[in-house]
């Protein structure tokens, strides 16, 4: 389960109430299963019927959480986003030599990993972005600063 405090997750939901440990871990399990449809379905044949069945809540709490399935690709995308390495901070001095070497191992090896958990949204939001939707755009843009 995420932190909401470090990964800007709201906190209160559209009837104004508080989420609890409970809310946080259905907002948490409707962005797992979008993601798990994600790697069998393409994101036009995903609705939120479906995401709330894989998730094991009704329909209607779907809404409670997220307005649209696109709603929930935006979370998924600030969600990678925030848990991306941001390997600038450990850039050795110089790439030549056994230091450079391994910094960009660890490069591969995270973009690998990234890739291995949110690649079905990350392709989803290179595709929105490049229709030029406006959230996706700058949510590329924002995952690209962080980078």
């Amino acid at each position: 389960m995420s932190d909401p405090a470090s990964s800007n997750v709201p906190l209160y939901n559209k009837r104004g109430q508080r989420f609890g440990p409970k809310g946080i871990a259905t907002r948490d399990e409707i962005m797992g299963a979008t993601l798990r449809l994600l790697q069998h379905l393409p994101v036009w044949q995903i609705n939120p019927s479906d995401i709330a069945s894989a998730a094991g809540i009704r329909q209607p709490n779907f809404y409670t959480y997220f307005d649209s399935v696109e709603e929930v690709l935006l979370a998924l995308t600030h969600r990678a986003t925030v848990e991306a390495q941001d390997y600038r901070k450990s850039a050795p001095a110089s790439l030549d030599g056994p230091a450079g070497l391994e910094w960009i191992k660890q490069i591969a090896e995270g973009s690998i990993a990234e890739w291995q958990k949110y690649g079905p949204v990350l392709r989803v939001v290179e595709m929105f972005a490049d229709d030029n939707v406006p959230e996706f755009r700058e949510a590329r843009r924002a995952r690209l600063d962080c980078l």
